[in-house]
């Protein structure tokens, strides 16, 4: 992407109102994780300015991840304090990663921030190691990003914990500390003051390290959430994402009288791909007050992806009837995907716009043209292109990729750019790349003309390649392309990579695109019967997703199915 904001927002947003404008904060992820500022309007929240890169400075204590997101105004002084999401990660492990919030403070409008200190932890302390075995993420405590609400005269900020690493996750909880305390020490003394998480129905267990009730009776899992107040209703509510199936989150919304007390989930948004940030936006002077119809905003995406969009849902708490919609899906004869769209009663839903992804189940993948897109980091001086088999992301499958072409290129205008991948077309066999491990061959590409690169490696067999330095400019936009066909046993064993390097050959920045199967994505409109109809690339197995969004007659519906051509 053209504005560096890739892989965000990786945090709910913190907005903030700024004459008729608005501004946006939220995490971006790394490494490192940073913070992205953008000035824009509900409409267009990078219509105005975007700016990235901006970490936490004067760190109290050392993470592998802090960022954020939730901002709060004082009004006295007009500093700006932040709710931050920090990681640590034990023995390197991302996916057991040990989260924590902690606050920055801000005094020219979030353009630098400076640490404050650790305000909530889990009950569980971190241990920095992770024993031979373990599964991904069962050691992980992972808490949501940070999200906070004003209760009375208090901060609540909700969170998750875990009372131990051989227990169960506590998905919701909440932690409270007085305005007036945390204010006064942001601003007076750069420090925070004690906060104490709910538990057994009193606020006396420690925000750090502290015992935590849950506040949902059935404790059920979810990824995010934000909160806000709706004066309409009267009562506290809560956007939440919760997943329930790979790169499949279903968002909803809860209400409580008290910010203690949660009702029943309500789903808003069922259909495909991931949406892990969902942040509540209402339209008044105070953004975390709403009324009877509000927006909820979250990226859409996969978490494979370094590239999401940001969609928004107009929710409304006016009274209605809506009927519930039904999706299908089949093979027809030529191998396209075809199906219907029909309400409860039978009747077809025509002209309805319907979201389809088609992914492989199996086999070889098909070819695809891999992006990788940002800004040069500061004082990196050289790059280089790696093709990495590691297995970092717990990928265990035999190694079956083929490489046709590698590129870099810096310019607003790439194209006609310098390619600086030296031999990135193979034409050379391996000149200009060299690395260990696995089976890689220089071959005739089964393209057409030309070579390509095939690497293959068995389930027990890791390893890399890199091709030659390069010099870079930093500040520089810059667009990598991997063209490459990636099989599904792949999944996770590795990825395509742009390293960044300074004078000395330290690291300063990296562009990954993990390998996973293709997916094959686009929007129909359905005939007046309900039908449509979506071409895919000749898979013989394949998931097939559909969502339909609804509208104000109509619930959305969504659908995922395994086929087989017969």
């Amino acid at each position: 992407m053209q504005l560096g904001l890739e892989r965000w927002a990786d945090s709910i947003f913190g907005v903030l109102k700024q004459g008729t404008d608005y501004v946006f904060f939220a995490s971006r992820s790394g490494p490192p994780a940073t913070i992205a500022k953008t000035v824009g309007t509900l409409d267009d929240p990078v219509a105005r300015s975007v700016q990235t890169g901006i970490a936490i400075q004067n760190m109290k204590n050392a993470y592998d991840y802090a960022a954020g997101g939730p901002v709060y105004r004082d009004p006295a002084t007009r500093n700006l304090l932040m709710f931050y999401h920090a990681e640590k990660w034990p023995a390197g492990d991302a996916a057991q990663f040990y989260a924590l919030y902690g606050m920055a403070k801000s005094t020219d409008g979030g353009d630098t921030w400076y640490d404050l200190g650790e305000i909530v932890t889990p009950e569980v302390p971190f241990v920095d190691e992770v024993p031979p075995g373990t599964a991904p993420h069962a050691r992980g405590v992972g808490l949501p990003a940070a999200p906070f609400i004003i209760i009375g005269e208090y901060f609540y900020v909700y969170a998750k914990d875990r009372p131990s690493y051989e227990q169960p996750i506590v998905w919701l909880t909440v932690a409270r500390a007085l305005i007036q305390d945390v204010v006064s020490a942001a601003n007076d003394r750069d420090t925070v003051v004690p906060w104490y998480k709910y538990f057994n129905g009193g606020w006396n267990e420690p925000g750090l390290g502290g015992k935590a009730s849950s506040l949902e009776t059935d404790n059920r899992p979810m990824r995010q959430l934000d909160i806000a107040y709706n004066d309409y209703l009267g009562k506290y509510v809560a956007a939440v994402s919760a997943a329930i199936g790979p790169d499949r989150d279903i968002v909803y919304l809860m209400e409580s009288p008290d910010g203690l007390t949660w009702g029943n989930r309500r789903v808003i948004d069922e259909g495909p791909f991931s949406k892990g940030y969902p942040t509540i936006i209402g339209g008044g002077d105070d953004l975390k007050v709403v009324g009877r119809k509000f927006y909820v905003y979250y990226p859409v995406g996969s978490f494979q992806e370094s590239e999401n969009f940001l969609v928004r849902r107009l929710v409304s708490c006016e009274p209605g009837i809506r009927s519930h919609t039904i999706l299908s899906a089949q093979f027809d004869d030529s191998g396209r995907v075809v199906g219907t769209l029909r309400d409860s009663s039978g009747a077809p839903v025509a002209g309805a716009d319907l979201d389809i992804s088609l992914t492989a189940v199996d086999g070889p993948g098909v070819f695809t043209v891999y992006t990788l897109s940002g800004t040069v980091p500061a004082g990196a001086t050289k790059g280089f292109a790696n093709l990495n088999f590691l297995r970092q992301s717990g990928g265990s499958g035999p190694v079956d990729v083929a490489v046709y072409d590698v590129s870099y290129r810096e310019s607003d205008e790439s194209a006609d750019a310098e390619q600086k991948v030296a031999n990135g077309d193979f034409s050379q066999g391996l000149d200009g790349w060299a690395g260990h491990g696995g089976d890689v061959q220089i071959m005739s590409s089964d393209r057409g003309v030309g070579n390509m690169l095939q690497i293959t490696a068995a389930p027990d067999e890791s390893g890399l390649l890199s091709s030659d330095r390069f010099s870079v400019t930093p500040g520089a936009n810059f667009t990598a392309t991997f063209a490459a066909r990636v099989s599904v046993d792949s999944t996770n064993a590795g990825f395509f990579g742009i390293n960044f390097q300074d004078e000395s050959g330290g690291l300063v920045g990296r562009e990954i695109e993990e390998f996973k199967p293709t997916a094959v994505n686009g929007t129909v409109k359905t005939g007046e019967q309900g039908e449509f109809s979506f071409g895919g690339p000749g898979f013989s197995r394949i998931a097939v997703e559909v969502g339909y969004d609804g509208d104000s007659s109509r619930w959305s519906s969504y659908l995922r199915k395994t086929l087989a051509v017969e």
